[in-house]
């Protein structure tokens, strides 16, 4: 008795959650007031503090041990390759804006920003996706493809940036189930995803836009998000 309680404790913290991330994405100023988008980010960290509390997790759980941080930089390096083959796509093919890479790299508070975003994906989500379905190969196959899923959803409607962050969270929550690192899961998101600034245009990326920004994006450029201008600057 005492399990099923947990387990429907444990839906509905997850499910809490997603619903004031989704909450925040589809009700952005100047439609709601700027307190009512303060108030929802206040619901949503207090949401996540309240589960780390409940739940007692300490610093090795948000992936700040050194050892973590060995077992994962394989990762970093991945991305290393693979923004350097973007970036050298787009310097040959495509025409690369290395402007938007340089702004996106140093555009301050990035970093934590990201970091947030998986602390929320694996703390919150991976963990007690973990907690559920309980250990073996097939059901931690079924975690990352899960923690993508919710990963991906938390990007809608933005078509580009959905299928990005399936395929890229794949690689992640498999990577923090190994680790249970995030600064470096951080740094390779962080290349992968100002490398593609570099090489898509804007437009079609929507400005790297969720949510209610997104849609009003596309309503102001009506090529937004196109095929035809996947490729333009």
């Amino acid at each position: 008795m005492k399990r099923k309680w947990l387990v429907g404790i444990v839906f509905a913290e997850m499910a809490a959650l997603l619903f004031v991330i989704q909450a925040i994405m589809w009700h952005l100023p100047p439609e709601i007031e700027v307190w009512e988008m303060k108030f929802w980010c206040f619901i949503g960290l207090a949401c996540m503090l309240g589960m780390i509390l409940r739940w007692r997790l300490h610093h090795g759980t948000f992936g700040l041990k050194p050892l973590g941080f060995l077992r994962s930089y394989w990762l970093v390096l991945l991305a290393i390759i693979v923004s350097s083959g973007m970036l050298l796509y787009g310097l040959h093919w495509n025409g690369l804006d290395y402007s938007r890479f340089r702004l996106s790299f140093w555009k301050p508070g990035y970093y934590p920003f990201v970091v947030l975003q998986l602390l929320l994906l694996m703390v919150c989500f991976i963990q007690r996706l973990e907690f559920l379905l309980g250990p073996g190969k097939i059901k931690g196959v079924i975690v990352v493809l899960l923690g993508s899923l919710i990963f991906s959803l938390c990007h809608l409607p933005n078509p580009i940036l959905m299928l990005v962050t399936f395929a890229g969270g794949i690689l992640l929550c498999a990577a923090y189930r190994h680790s249970r690192d995030i600064l470096n899961l951080a740094l390779a998101q962080i290349l992968i995803s100002c490398s593609l600034t570099a090489i898509i245009s804007d437009q079609a990326l929507c400005h790297m836009r969720v949510g209610k920004g997104c849609v009003e994006y596309q309503a102001n450029h009506p090529t937004a998000m196109r095929l035809e201008s996947l490729f333009g600057k």
